[in-house]
C-alpha cells in the first residue's frame, strides 16, 4: 500500500531559491529549487505546496505541485507544471534568485511491494510529473522500469531524453499516430499486457492521468491481477488533511464507501481503496 507521509512525521516550511525556470514546451515549465531538506525527506508521489506571490498578494490558497525530480548532489528538486490559470501563471514569471515559499513534502507517496522486480509506469500527458521522479528512485534501486508515455500528439510528450538517460525502457503512443504507438496509452498498455503476461508476484503498475485513462487501466490491472497505485488530483486548499475540501469517494476493507482526502490519505491510492464507478478524479497536471 502506499505510504502515508504521517510515518515519516517531518513537514517544513522555508523559502527555497529558484535556481531554473524555463518552458520546455508550450505552456509546460520547468522549476528547479535548492532544498536539500526537500532532497533528504521527499518522496515519489509526494507533493510541495507553495504559495505564489505578484508582489499584489497574490492567489489566497496556495497550489499543490508534485515533486518531479530529485538530484541528491545539488540538492536540487524539480517541478513541472502547466500554466493554466492565474497561480501557475505567476509561478512560470519566477526568475532564478527569488525565492518559493514552500510547505512539504506533504502527501502519500508511491510505494512499491518488496520483491517485485519490474514496474510499469504509465503516464497519460503531464501525468510524467509525479512518476519521473517514481522512475529515478526505481532505477536507483535497480528495479527494472518500462515508461509507458502518452499524448494527444508528438508536441505532447514530455521528458523523453530525460527518461531514457535513466535508462528505462520507453514506449510512446500517440493519439494522433504522429509517433510510437497510434492510439491511447491505455491500448499500449494492453498490449504490452497481453504480450508479456508479467508475473504478479514481480510486476506491478504506477499511474498518473487523465480519469478515462487511469479507469481502463484499473480495469487492465485487475484482469491481469496485478498491482497498481493511482497518483490522483484534486483542487487542494489546506493541503494537510483539515478540510476535506479535495475528497474522494473510496472504498474500505470491507467495500463499504468512504470518502479520504487527497492531500493527506493520498495523492496516491491503492487499486483496492479507489471507486471508480463513483466517478474518482485524476488529471493530467498538478496546477492551477
Amino acid at each position: 500500500m502506499p505510504v502515508r507521509n504521517d510515518q515519516q512525521g517531518i513537514i517544513i516550511q522555508e523559502q527555497a531559491p529558484i535556481l531554473l525556470n524555463r518552458e520546455v514546451a508550450p505552456d509546460i515549465f520547468l522549476m528547479e529549487i535548492r532544498s536539500p531538506d526537500i532532497v533528504a525527506l521527499g518522496r515519489p508521489g509526494q507533493f510541495l505546496h507553495l504559495r505564489v506571490d505578484d508582489g499584489d498578494g497574490g492567489p489566497l490558497l496556495r497550489r499543490p505541485l508534485s515533486i518531479f525530480s530529485r538530484e541528491e548532489a545539488g540538492e536540487r528538486v524539480g517541478l513541472l507544471f502547466r500554466r493554466v490559470g492565474p497561480g501557475t501563471r505567476i509561478l512560470s514569471g519566477m526568475l532564478p534568485d527569488s525565492r518559493l515559499d514552500l510547505v512539504g513534502p506533504l502527501g502519500r507517496a508511491f510505494s512499491p511491494s518488496p520483491g517485485i522486480e519490474k514496474a510499469l509506469l504509465v503516464a497519460g500527458g503531464l501525468g510524467v510529473a509525479p512518476l519521473f521522479f517514481l522512475a529515478q528512485d526505481l532505477t536507483g534501486r535497480g528495479i527494472g522500469v518500462r515508461f509507458l508515455l502518452g499524448a494527444t500528439g508528438r508536441e505532447g510528450l514530455l521528458c523523453r531524453d530525460r527518461l531514457k538517460d535513466l535508462g528505462v525502457k520507453l514506449d510512446i503512443s500517440t493519439d494522433d499516430g504522429s509517433e510510437g504507438f497510434h492510439g491511447l496509452v491505455t491500448g499500449l498498455l494492453e498490449q504490452v499486457l497481453e504480450q508479456d503476461r508479467p508475473s504478479p508476484a514481480k510486476c506491478a503498475l504506477f499511474v498518473t492521468g487523465p480519469e478515462p485513462m487511469m479507469k481502463t487501466v484499473a480495469a487492465l490491472a485487475r484482469r491481469h491481477r496485478l498491482g497498481a497505485q493511482f497518483s490522483l488530483e484534486r483542487h487542494m486548499a489546506c493541503g494537510v488533511g483539515a478540510c476535506w475540501g479535495c475528497a474522494v469517494r473510496c472504498r474500505d476493507e470491507r467495500g463499504r464507501p468512504v470518502y479520504r482526502r487527497a492531500c493527506a490519505d493520498g495523492p496516491v491510492f491503492d487499486l483496492s481503496e479507489l471507486d471508480w464507478d463513483s466517478g474518482s478524479k485524476g488529471s493530467d497536471g498538478r496546477s492551477a
